[in-house]
């Protein structure tokens, strides 16, 4: 989830927040392939998800940087997430990046 992964590297820089980006797409492409996505078309749909995911997370990373949950939540809202979610990624920040 975005989200998260916005949690994760909020205010980090360089090869720590690149690894997370990169785990997350590689996870992306393996859920593709498992979906039944021909090789053919994996990069393509890899792009796509990959671009909405970096525009999630440019949007999500400096609300939670300024702790502004009711706006994370908006902005949750406006891409179909539930805003309790706003509440569980408010728990990971402060749980020092574990998921309760």
């Amino acid at each position: 989830m975005c989200a998260f992964l916005a949690a994760a590297v909020a205010g980090k820089a360089g090869k720590e927040r690149r690894a997370a980006l990169e785990t997350m797409v590689d996870r992306l492409e393996v859920g593709l392939r498992e979906a039944g996505v021909s090789d053919v078309k994996v990069g393509t749909e890899v792009r796509t998800y990959a671009a909405a995911m970096n525009g999630r997370v440019l949007r999500y990373e400096p609300l939670i940087l300024k702790e502004k949950w009711e706006d994370l939540a908006q902005a949750l809202a406006a891409h179909g997430v539930e805003a309790k979610v706003a509440a569980k990624v408010r728990k990971c920040v402060a749980g020092g990046g574990k998921v309760r």
